[in-house]
């Protein structure tokens, strides 16, 4: 029977924002975006590097990274399924809808 070794838990956190940003639709630039808006200075060049192991992360970054994909912080240490992908992904859509939502909502009472 073939063992495989454990995957460190840096790898498959990289693993696993690379597969979360891809199945969300998001290009390098897109998450690096979505950080800077948390007030991390995050380039695409940035995401580059964590996901192929070149920068590690601060602990913050990765809560923000959770809250954004819409899951906990340790989940990025697993193995993550396609369901939690997919679960991930429609907790992203449905936290844009609420946000363009509210700030539709907001630009008619102005007016």
């Amino acid at each position: 029977m073939l063992v495989r070794p454990p995957v460190p838990a840096e790898e498959a956190i990289a693993r696993n924002i690379r597969a979360l940003r891809q199945a969300a639709g998001w290009s390098q630039a897109d998450l690096a975006q979505r950080m800077t808006a948390r007030a991390w200075s995050w380039y695409p060049q940035t995401v580059q590097r964590i996901e192929v192991g070149n920068r590690h992360l601060r602990i913050g970054e990765l809560d923000d990274l959770a809250a954004i994909f819409g899951i906990t912080a340790a989940a990025f240490r697993g193995d993550l399924d396609i369901s939690r992908v997919a679960a991930a992904r429609e907790a992203i859509e449905q936290e844009v809808r609420q946000r363009i939502i509210a700030e539709i909502a907001g630009n008619m009472k102005a007016a």
